[in-house]
């Protein structure tokens, strides 16, 4: 998104709440994203899945980082052999393999998620009838984008 702060995953949350007709199609979306990437077999919930406390959240089934594994994943179930994404070549097979792409998409995913909680706590207290606008920003706003951008680069420093 082009907002500054602005989380597609909430956008997407409010559709659900205000479209019921968007419901049955999102959820096939977002199961599929979950099959490919190997975290539900039987669907997801939504209420779970919009959950910033659920760990197979919305954050984590739309980050970027994600659709490697999932192409690879899908490729691999297919019998597509030799193929090439994005300049990588990624075998989902190599135990070595997944455990260092792995560990890169830990950090990804932790930003991703506390990104995604900032943001949503953010919007459910200016959404709220007793907010009053104030001139000041959310209380500790800066700590907690200090904590995404050391968790992304995993170097504890701000810890």
């Amino acid at each position: 998104m082009t907002i500054p702060g602005g989380d597609a995953c909430l956008l997407l949350n409010c559709l659900r709440n205000s479209m019921p007709g968007i419901v049955l199609p999102l959820t096939n979306i977002l199961s599929h994203m979950a099959l490919c990437l190997r975290v539900a077999g039987s669907g997801v919930n939504l209420n779970e899945v919009f959950s910033p406390g659920c760990k197979n959240n919305i954050s984590m089934l739309t980050a970027e980082a994600q659709l490697l594994p999932a192409v690879f994943n899908v490729a691999m179930r297919n019998e597509i052999h030799n193929i090439v994404f994005r300049g990588v070549v990624y075998n989902p097979r190599s135990p070595r393999e997944v455990r260092v792409y792995a560990g890169m998409l830990e950090g990804v995913l932790a930003s991703r998620h506390k990104h995604f909680k900032i943001v949503n706590s953010g919007c459910n207290r200016d959404t709220k009838p007793t907010f009053k606008k104030q001139d000041t920003p959310m209380l500790g706003f800066g700590e907690c984008v200090r904590d995404c951008v050391c968790m992304y680069l995993r170097c504890g420093a701000c810890r």
